[in-house]
């Protein structure tokens, strides 16, 4: 029904807005992607936006270079559709920075759509299709591209794969579903290639190495907890010239550590906030708990937060203060 409702809202619409999370990752990105060459296969003027620089390893994904991180083109449209695309939480959309832009258009003046599969979800909208059975916002859509008969092309397929393996980590982790199985069966029959897509969602260029380096030479244990953590001063990307996203991937690369550790990466970032990833080799350890204790959330074997504060060692101790 919702599949139905959607369809219709789109299909009826000149202008669509796409929206995905701060600091995005392949699945926001390749769900965005996605949905811009549906849209633009209808013929409707389609804006993509998101607030934060792209990391390079995504930019392959089709369309990803279309996608706008810059507040003002939003002042130049006005959507009949707004889709927030692979988050849902209230926090995280305040600060996408688009409060303004929104309290300018006409409540009624538009339709609010979220497609998300998290399952901290409290932001309000017209339509919501939240499948937390899902292992990633791009499966959500291909189910619904199945559900409407669109027929998906190489391009859309490549996006929509992309987003499948950012969240399984190339279907290596406990999250995986016989659907989703399926599902990337079916996209690999359009053509598209997942070695490829994976050997370039896992490139680093000379200085995020050196910034994982850093990180790993910090790796501490705390054997009490079975915790292993490191952490990523602000001042360490600026040395490098990178950003502190590009330690992406790092909790999950520290999983190789075995089911005997929780991971914890704490990052320090420039505009006073500390961001934490946290991830569990094991299902029993729920580490979207230990996040929404600080704020944040995300799945039980991953999950993240963000808290205002810096990053302090005392007595032999990293904390944020």
């Amino acid at each position: 029904m919702y599949f139905y409702t959607l369809a219709n809202t789109i299909l009826k619409a000149k202008r669509v807005l796409l929206i995905t999370h701060p600091n995005p990752d392949a699945d926001a990105v390749g769900s965005v992607s996605a949905m811009t060459g549906y849209c633009q296969s209808l013929n409707k003027s389609c804006l993509a936006f998101y607030p934060d620089p792209l990391p390079f390893q995504l930019r392959s994904i089709p369309w990803a270079n279309d996608i706008s991180n810059n507040i003002s083109d939003l002042s130049l449209f006005c959507p009949d559709v707004i889709i927030v695309l692979d988050f849902s939480d209230k926090a995280r959309f305040a600060r996408l920075g688009i409060t303004t832009f929104l309290a300018s258009l006409p409540r009624r003046s538009y339709q609010f759509v979220i497609i998300d599969h998290h399952v901290d979800t409290d932001l309000e909208a017209d339509i919501r299709l939240v499948d937390t059975r899902a292992v990633s916002t791009t499966e959500i859509l291909v189910l619904y591209f199945q559900f409407i008969k669109f027929p998906l092309n190489s391009l859309v397929s490549e996006s929509l794969l992309a987003g499948l393996l950012g969240d399984t980590e190339n279907f290596t982790n406990s999250c995986i579903t016989p659907r989703s199985i399926e599902v990337a069966a079916n996209l690999v029959r359009n053509g598209v290639s997942i070695s490829r897509l994976a050997y370039l969602s896992s490139l680093k260029n000379v200085a995020e190495l050196r910034l994982f380096g850093l990180a790993l030479a910090r790796l501490s244990f705390n054997e009490k907890y079975r915790v292993a953590y490191t952490v990523i001063r602000k001042e360490d990307s600026g040395k490098l010239g990178v950003e502190n996203n590009a330690i992406g991937g790092l909790s999950n690369y520290l999983k190789r550590l075995g089911k005997k550790y929780t991971i914890l990466v704490l990052c320090e970032h420039a505009d006073g906030y500390v961001t934490g990833s946290f991830r569990s080799v094991v299902s029993s350890i729920n580490v979207a708990k230990l996040a929404k204790f600080f704020g944040g959330g995300g799945h039980v074997q991953a999950a993240g937060f963000r808290i205002k504060g810096r990053l302090e060692r005392s007595n032999g101790y990293w904390k944020i203060v």
